[in-house]
């Protein structure tokens, strides 16, 4: 209940006996068995987000923030031009291209995944870009400003194919 809070509460942990569970909790905390409580519990950690707590001296401490809406996440496949090598490809994304995509607005997460073709030589692609919005509508707004123009003039110096697609991510396991 302490996630329902209006400011940024810290939980406390107290061990008690499993036995004794029950007089610890709220009167009004419902009671359910296990199948019901597997699917409660599915649902919450499909929207939980878990950050680490300002100032916690233990690691374990963390703030748990109910997410209103799910993120927007937008994929792009890419293939390099074949007339540069690998290392120029890389350099480029990694450098002019990744400074010009971080400027997008409403950007919240923006990683660059490169193949290495040498390892998986049948790969289709030489990399795929992830880039996470809080909506849909961030997402179009971030691709509608004057700024985008220099990110999509880019596009050719290094790449000769790209498949842009957005994805509903499902997480099913943090490590």
């Amino acid at each position: 209940r302490w996630y329902q809070a209006s400011s940024h509460p810290m939980p406390t942990f107290k061990r008690v006996p499993f036995a004794e569970l029950r007089s610890h909790l709220p009167v009004d905390t419902p009671v359910m068995g296990c199948a019901a409580r597997s699917i409660v519990l599915l649902t919450l950690s499909a929207n939980l987000e878990v950050s680490p707590a300002g100032g916690a001296r233990r690691p374990e401490a963390a703030l748990y923030v109910l997410k209103e809406n799910r993120m927007v996440k937008l994929i792009g496949l890419i293939r390099k031009r074949q007339d540069l090598s690998f290392e120029v490809f890389r350099g480029h994304w990694l450098g002019t291209h990744a400074q010009l995509a971080k400027q997008l607005p409403g950007l919240r997460r923006y990683t660059v995944n490169i193949i290495d073709r040498t390892q998986y030589p049948a790969s289709a692609y030489d990399g795929f870009s992830e880039l996470w919005f809080d909506s849909q509508e961030a997402l179009d707004k971030a691709f509608s400003v004057p700024t985008v123009d220099a990110l999509a003039a880019d596009i050719p110096r290094f790449i000769g194919e790209l498949t842009r697609v957005v994805v509903e991510e499902h997480e099913i396991l943090r490590g």
